[in-house]
């Protein structure tokens, strides 16, 4: 009776023991995570957005906050969280949507990093055998915290990466999605580790939901779900596939069904196709109007192939994470992939060993989810990323790899070091401090790069071309950073929502027949938009000109263009593009011919006084270079500066002469000192052969011009008002002469002797068509002067 109750005595200890064993290493395997999170999270709020990014942040906002539907194939899962936020920020009084998503990306972003410093824990401490000399390590023992350091590193070097830290910290899917890789990456481990019917399940159901917000995810959800299936033995129970398969179809259905319920019963102007039909909305879900297997609906004959984007990734990831983060990611794969430890285990194994197995081949499913990831992504993805803003597009859809390729980094940095143990214990202080000189390298670079506290550029872009606008006007946009950023401005801040916006790509489909009823002060003279003479338009459709036509009168001519007209250009006979801000007024020609060069001037003025408030910095190309979308509000801003001096030059040319001569005379020197701030600005872009061609034709008109007004006058009218704080003059001393200067008109003869010469030896000006012309009058002048002429 002693000897049975002592053994039951035994058995409660040793059941007490294994239980306490179990609390200590899960409270092992959590804190390197929870530490990851909390440092990752507290940078990236440090260098949170505080307004729109921009790509796509914009419409998917808008989109949130009104529960619309963006475009294919829909994310619904982030329009419901977007609405959540939103309606959590209005609760409080704050209408920054932007900021509180901004916020929740910072959440996700630091989510992902600690599942990256999990799961790297999970494989080098369950998966690969390290430990030849104990069957099993303690929790004391350095080969543990040599595994959680190395997880921790590379869950730092994860969020400190350049492309994930700039999407962790902007609103947009990815950051989503990036949570959805290391959590369907972890709970696949967890089912090795433990093989539970629950965990399996809720791993389904992540697989469904996750679906919802970025389709690229089945790419890694395909070959975990096989690995699952073969090793779990779900297909020989019938019982458990048809749970599975439930909660696969609970974590889906749900969110498309809300999607389409709000399209049906709370539809809004500017949300994108017509789902309400089935077949609408499959059209929607397999994105049929970019094509389903495609990312460019453009020409892509010259994109790249499958081995070369696949050594684009390889670069990219190079400089992401550092090439010695790619090599080892190598030495991981290698270690996971080819390491064949398991062959000397005995016959009879315990159940530690039976559950390594398991998590050895959950990580070789990993590695080849990232291959299959790399070759079947590459092989449908057709942008051509020798384009710089395209790449930076395609490279959005890199970060789902580059997880993946973090993880197998961890692999590689344990194995690296456990392969050189004797010299690794000799010289451990130097190991520890090289993950940490790492992981602090890492986050100078990024924080340098990808600190956004200060981007508030799209939304003083959308401000700008808005606030500057006639009340209850008709903006046409046929550019998307102009669409995304102005959509969220008036559905979400409500900034001059008496403005009517409409997108002319989204035009263009035959679903937007089922859009009229949402612009009941707009005409529509058609079904949608289309070119003239086409099948469509013989079909019911409407050219631009018959839309502008149609409108002109209920708008009283207060109808604005935002980016260019691509196929249907037959409004231009009939109507003027007069350059307004960072848009352009339709006019017609008739009404157009009544405008002078002095009105034209003062109006244009007073239009870039309002616009400049909101444009006192621009981004800086070397922190936005031309992979991203900020380099191009700089490209827009300066573009549309030439176009007001252009504009301006050519009224002062075209019109006949008249008694303001004066006011002649200031336009050719506005126009002048305008395209030279341009040129001097943004050298690298904007110095075309027709700016400087145009600067030369100015300084000849001055030349020509009989007034005797000295520049005194001329500076003083420059310089009133100053550009909303940006003087045009600044910086621009040794091009301008000096205020003792009497003979300006031999300093504008010097500086268009300069322009023209330099427009005649211009790369590409041969191409002009008024090249002969100039050349003739050019090597007159010199011929009469004694000067250099040109061949």
């Amino acid at each position: 009776m002693a000897r049975r109750k002592s053994k039951s005595n035994s058995k409660v200890q040793l059941e007490e023991s294994t239980v306490l064993s179990n609390e200590f290493q899960c409270a092992a395997n959590f804190s390197p995570s929870l530490a990851t999170f909390v440092v990752v999270f507290s940078v990236y709020l440090r260098t949170v957005s505080p307004s729109i990014a921009g790509g796509d942040s914009g419409e998917l906002l808008a989109e949130g906050c009104q529960l619309g539907t963006p475009h294919p194939p829909g994310y619904p899962l982030y329009m419901i969280i977007t609405y959540a936020v939103s309606s959590i920020g209005n609760f409080f009084g704050s209408q920054s949507v932007a900021l509180y998503m901004n916020i929740t990306s910072c959440l996700f972003g630091a989510l992902t990093c600690a599942l990256v410093t999990s799961s790297v824990l999970i494989v080098t401490t369950k998966g690969i055998s390290y430990y030849n000399r104990q069957e099993k390590p303690s929790f004391e023992d350095s080969p543990y915290c040599l595994c959680a350091c190395s997880a921790m590193t590379m869950g730092f070097l994860c969020a400190f990466s350049p492309l994930m830290w700039q999407y962790s910290v902007t609103s947009e899917v990815f950051a989503l999605n990036n949570f959805f890789v290391g959590l369907i990456m972890n709970l696949t481990l967890k089912i090795a580790c433990y093989g539970d019917k629950g965990w399996i399940e809720l791993g389904a159901f992540v697989c469904g939901l996750a679906l919802t917000n970025q389709m690229t995810i089945i790419l890694l959800e395909i070959p975990l779900i096989v690995w699952v299936f073969i090793t779990c033995s779900v297909s020989k129970d019938i019982r458990v596939l048809q749970r599975t398969a439930l909660f696969f179809l609970i974590g889906v259905v749900p969110m498309y069904f809300i999607l389409v319920f709000c399209a049906i019963f709370y539809p809004h102007a500017g949300s994108w196709g017509e789902i309400t039909t089935f077949e609408g909305f499959l059209a929607h879900l397999r994105r049929k109007d970019y094509g389903t297997f495609t990312l460019f609906s453009g020409n892509d004959a010259n994109a790249e192939g499958l081995v070369e984007r696949i050594l684009f990734w390889a670069f990219d990831f190079s400089y992401q994470g550092g090439f010695i983060v790619f090599i080892l990611c190598m030495i991981g794969c290698a270690v996971i992939l080819v390491n064949r430890d398991d062959r000397h285990l005995p016959c009879s194994l315990k159940r530690e060993d039976i559950h390594r197995l398991r998590v050895k081949s959950a990580s070789r499913a990993l590695a080849f989810s990232l291959i299959i990831y790399l070759v079947s992504f590459h092989s449908l993805s057709n942008l051509p990323l020798k384009n710089p803003l395209l790449f930076g597009v395609h490279q959005r859809f890199w970060m789902q790899p580059n997880i993946l390729s973090f993880v197998m980094a961890g692999v590689g940095l344990t194995w690296t070091i456990q392969r050189f143990v004797p010299v690794c214990q000799k010289y451990q202080a130097l190991v520890y401090g090289s993950m940490v000189v790492l992981t602090l390298w890492s986050l100078k670079r990024g924080f340098s790069i990808s600190d956004q506290s200060t981007n508030e550029f799209f939304k003083n872009y959308a401000m700008g071309i808005l606030d500057v606008l006639p009340p209850n006007s008709l903006l046409l946009i046929n550019y998307d950073q102009q669409w995304t950023s102005i959509r969220y401005l008036q559905e979400c801040e409500h900034f001059r929502d008496d403005v009517t916006s409409i997108n002319l790509s989204m035009m263009t489909y035959p679903w937007w027949e089922s859009k009229h009823k949402l612009y009941p002060h707009v005409k529509f003279p058609g079904s949608h938009y289309t070119q003239a003479n086409s099948v469509q338009w013989n079909n019911g459709g409407f050219t631009f000109l018959e839309f502008i036509d149609s409108n002109y009168h209920s708008f009283d001519g207060r109808i604005f263009i935002g980016g260019d007209i691509n196929f249907d250009k037959s409004h231009q006979e009939y109507y003027e593009e007069i350059p307004h801000g960072m848009s352009r007024h339709l006019m017609r020609k008739s009404e157009a011919k009544k405008m002078s060069a002095d009105s034209f001037l003062r109006s244009s003025r007073r239009t870039w006084l309002a616009l400049m408030k909101f444009h006192t910095r621009l981004p800086d190309s070397k922190m936005y270079p031309a992979e991203t979308w900020e380099w191009t509000v700089t490209r827009e801003f300066y573009s549309h500066l030439v176009a007001r001096a252009t504009y301006l030059l050519e009224l002062v040319v075209s019109e006949e002469r008249s008694n303001n001569v004066s006011g002649q005379l200031l336009a050719l020197f506005e126009s002048a000192v305008w395209m030279e701030y341009v040129k001097l600005n943004d050298v690298e872009h904007s110095l075309t052969p027709g700016l400087v061609k145009n600067l030369g034709l100015a300084y000849m008109h001055i030349v020509r011009s009989k007034t005797s007004t000295n520049f005194a006058e001329i500076e003083n009218a420059l310089k009133n008002p100053e550009m909303g704080g940006v003087d045009l003059l600044e910086g621009m001393s040794d091009l301008l002469p000096s205020h003792e200067e009497i003979d300006w008109k031999t300093w504008a003869s010097r500086r268009w002797n300069l322009s023209w010469g330099e427009f005649l030896r211009m790369n590409g000006a041969e191409m002009d068509s008024s090249y002969a012309s100039v050349k003739n009058i050019y090597n007159g002048v010199m011929q009469a002067t004694g000067g250099e002429q040109i061949s």
